[in-house]
């Protein structure tokens, strides 16, 4: 089976704000790029049930690019700033599906 690439973009200005959710097949690769200027603790998250419940992958505090490895798990992965994790700025950036 052939994936199609797929890519959130996000912009990040307080806390409890999520990107919208990208499914992350076995067998892809997620790239995330984070950028801005932010005083902000930012999560990806993973959902292994459709979204009901989201547990943190990573936890980002300044701009990075990562490269994962290729996934095990079919999940829902969304990046954003959990309630009591933003203090300033604007965290951008995507999640990408390869």
């Amino acid at each position: 089976m052939t994936q199609r690439k797929a890519t959130i973009n996000f912009s990040l200005t307080a806390e409890n704000q999520f990107s919208d959710p990208i499914l992350m097949d076995v067998g892809t690769r997620m790239d995330l790029s984070l950028r801005g200027t932010f005083v902000a603790s930012v999560s990806l998250q993973r959902s292994s049930d459709s979204g009901v419940s989201w547990q943190n992958v990573e936890v980002y505090t300044e701009a990075l690019e990562v490269q994962s490895k290729v996934l095990a798990r079919t999940n829902l992965f969304r990046i954003g700033i959990e309630t009591g994790d933003y203090v300033s700025g604007t965290a951008t950036g995507k999640l990408e599906r390869i």
